[in-house]
């Protein structure tokens, strides 16, 4: 009868230790990695930059819970997968890495665990690529990417110093002016009224991390200091009230930066 029982008890921690993982088709991150076009289509599907091919969806599906738990469901090899996936970020697409961060864990609750978690797997990572090799084709690949992203998808815009510009009432009337079709728009100015109704629309979903944290100082200090002209900027581009709370949710994970800068 204690045989039975034992046997027993070892099946059920068996189904139960398999049904607690994450059952997800392995990705190869080296492969990713390699591949520019394959590594931009993961990292837009995780970031909701474009649709999901169906063998990543899986992947951004799960990634909220696993970050939350640091990874509790994941097999060896997804560890495996998930330590690679960060160090690629972290050293090679630092700017993605920080995307990354800012979508799932905007509050700094969570990833430092997870990566405390899966870096106890980097002896296996390691072990299982060829280092110099890998390093190689991430650094020609981080190149190829940077390229790719800045040209392809996010805005091309002159940065303007939102802190300096709210310190000159005359610039900033000038800004407003372009941007509510009040009166003419210089060369940079111009581009910011053009991208504007597309970015309110995708809650600034092309703007770089230095362009998200320019529209939450600007909206801040339209709130703060010109509230009537934060009403007409509204009005103008959001009259139905659809997106604009959208996009001062996204801009508003960037608050701490904006402050540190």
């Amino acid at each position: 009868m204690m045989i039975i029982i034992t046997l027993a008890a070892l099946v059920i921690n068996a189904v139960v230790a398999e049904e607690e993982k994450y059952d997800l088709p392995l990705l190869d991150m080296k492969e990713i990695a390699g591949n520019p076009n394959q590594l931009k289509s993961f990292l837009d599907c995780l970031l909701d930059r474009a649709p999901c091919k169906d063998v990543y969806q899986g992947y951004r599906d799960l990634a909220p819970e696993s970050i939350r738990e640091a990874c509790r469901k994941c097999t060896t090899e997804l560890k495996i997968f998930a330590y690679i996936f960060f160090y690629t970020l972290k050293t090679f697409l630092p700017e993605e890495y920080q995307n990354f961060r800012n979508k799932y864990d905007p509050d700094n609750i969570y990833i430092d665990r997870l990566e405390k978690e899966v870096s106890k797997y980097r002896l296996a990572a390691i072990a299982n690529l060829d280092k110099f090799n890998m390093v190689i084709t991430l650094i020609l690949t981080a190149l190829m990417i940077n390229q790719a992203i800045a040209e392809s998808f996010y805005y091309d815009l002159v940065p303007i110093d939102m802190k300096e510009l709210a310190k000159n009432p005359a610039e900033l009337l000038n800004f407003m002016d372009c941007l509510l079709d009040r009166g003419p728009c210089n060369d940079i100015y111009k581009g910011y009224r053009e991208d504007t109704p597309e970015s309110v629309r995708q809650a600034c979903r092309r703007c770089t991390t230095e362009q998200k944290i320019f529209v939450y100082l600007f909206l801040l200090t339209l709130k703060t200091i010109l509230p009537e002209e934060y009403k007409n900027f509204r009005n103008k581009y959001d009259p139905d009230n659809i997106y604009f709370d959208k996009l001062e949710e996204e801009v508003g994970k960037f608050r701490f930066a904006a402050f540190a800068s």
